[in-house]
């Protein structure tokens, strides 16, 4: 416990009264005032160490989230059935504090949902939840910390914000395949637009690229799984840009219910139903890296397993970051 900014003048103003009392005839005054005071401060230091007893706070649904953007995490309080007032709390990532939110009336137990800052990619070690509260008068903060032991994964950013919903184009734009979800009408090619043709069915991109218009063509298939192979052994940024394209495809292979297989120097897995998590990969994503030219070469893969980085890929992945 510890006095606040506010509560640091507070004490500068009853020294003063003090002094004031042995050097001014008004005595039986500033008697009564300081009287007032001392009971004020005694009420006060009282009821803020009462306040955050029996309070803890524990951070649930801690998942990895994209770079540079918010994230929303919760945080769960619990106390008894006495009503705790102005409950705060913080949390201590990577050696640096951030507010995470307050509940104005805690009585056995509440949840607030509570936004993170915008980092890059990687993993932060979180150092601890600080509970803390200045009820009453705010004059006094007790602190309380709860140690979490836990990282703090952020994952690449998806190459657009759309990602569980256009993954299926950005794969057909970069790669030149083409998802569709199970038992659904899937584009299976193109062919030049004909009179009566719906809008929708343009392929604006292709269209652009040869000058002319071109229409995607549906056919009913299953759902195909994606099977990659990165190898690490390339810059940093171009290592930044397959990630985000990784990261996007595992957004819409999870949405999609499909199974994504990655291999690469170290790992070689597949994601999915009955096969690992999609956050498992998240989190490899989150904090793998780029390797020396003469690091050892990924797992051999068949012929058709899309290859990154591709050369073909700078340009398309760029048009997409943009």
């Amino acid at each position: 416990m510890r006095p606040t900014a506010f509560g640091i003048k507070a004490l500068t103003f009853y020294l003063t009264i003090i002094a004031a009392y042995f050097v001014s005839p008004y005595t039986n005054l500033f008697f009564l005032l300081l009287s007032f005071l001392s009971t004020l401060l005694l009420l006060s230091l009282f009821s803020t160490f009462r306040n955050l007893g029996r309070v803890q706070g524990e951070l649930t649904g801690l998942s990895p989230y994209p770079a540079e953007s918010m994230a929303r995490v919760r945080l769960k309080l619990t106390g008894d059935q006495r009503k705790r007032f102005n409950i705060q709390a913080s949390l201590r990532v990577a050696g640096r504090r951030h507010a995470l939110g307050r509940v104005e009336v805690l009585q056995g137990e509440a949840q607030i949902d509570v936004q993170l800052p915008a980092l890059s990619r990687g993993a932060y070690s979180i150092d601890y939840l600080e509970i803390h509260s200045n009820y009453p008068l705010g004059l006094l903060r007790r602190y309380r910390r709860s140690d979490c032991e836990t990282k703090l994964l952020v994952h690449p950013r998806p190459l657009d914000d759309a990602g569980t919903q256009q993954g299926g184009g950005v794969l057909d734009e970069v790669i030149g395949e083409v998802l569709s979800n199970s038992g659904d009408m899937g584009p299976s090619g193109v062919r030049d637009y004909q009179a009566g043709d719906p809008l929708k069915l343009i392929h604006w991109r292709a269209s652009a690229r040869r000058r002319e218009l071109v229409v995607k063509e549906l056919e009913g298939h299953s759902a195909p799984g994606i099977e990659l192979q990165l190898d690490r052994r390339c810059a940093a940024d171009k290592l930044e840009r397959c990630l985000s394209l990784i990261t996007t495809l595992a957004i819409h292979a999870r949405d999609g219910k499909r199974p994504l297989a990655l291999h690469t120097q170290g790992l070689s897995q597949t994601y999915g139903e009955g096969h690992a998590s999609f956050a498992e990969l998240l989190a490899f994503l989150a904090e793998t890296s780029s390797l020396p030219t003469k690091a050892p070469a990924p797992p051999p893969v068949a012929p058709t397993v899309i290859r990154l980085p591709g050369r073909h890929m700078d340009r398309e992945l760029q048009e997409l970051e943009a």
